[in-house]
């Protein structure tokens, strides 16, 4: 997709984009966090040897390099950050659509969450019930009958 060109997508490309979106926001500022938390150590670092007084014109180099980097960096993590919200929030009612509402046929992103609770909590009964935690109550055939386990 070209930059600040309106291009047509799908219904599939569409909810793709959408969740894209939605979680490279998040992405983003995780890696903005630990890029900053790099850049506060290995600065604290040269801060360090400098003060200990046998600082080099390496240290200081590195120095002015990081703070350059912060700088021109922030910003523009800042800029794709906020886009990736706004695009996320503009677009959410593709994200959040109930299971099967989608006009391409593929599940939202409400149905997975829902079917992942759903298999995650039957197999946890199916564990409890092996384990003996969970008595196992026999299924009723079609005439009545109890079905074999």
């Amino acid at each position: 997709m070209r930059r600040n060109k309106l291009t047509d997508l799908d219904g599939r490309d569409l909810l793709a984009a959408a969740r894209y979106a939605a979680v490279i926001s998040v992405t983003l500022s995780f890696q903005l966090a630990f890029i900053v938390l790099l850049y506060a150590g290995l600065f604290l670092q040269q801060v360090n040897v400098l003060r200990s007084g046998t600082a080099d014109t390496l240290s200081i180099t590195i120095i002015v390099f990081l703070a350059v980097i912060l700088v021109v960096l922030l910003p523009l993590q800042f800029v794709r950050i906020r886009r990736a919200r706004r695009y996320a929030r503009n677009h959410a009612a593709e994200i959040t659509e109930p299971a099967g509402a989608t006009a391409s046929g593929v599940v939202g992103l409400r149905g997975n969450i829902e079917l992942r609770l759903r298999l995650r909590f039957r197999n946890r009964q199916m564990l409890l019930r092996q384990v003996g935690a969970i008595p196992r109550v026999p299924r009723q055939g079609r005439a009545g009958k109890a079905a074999l386990p």
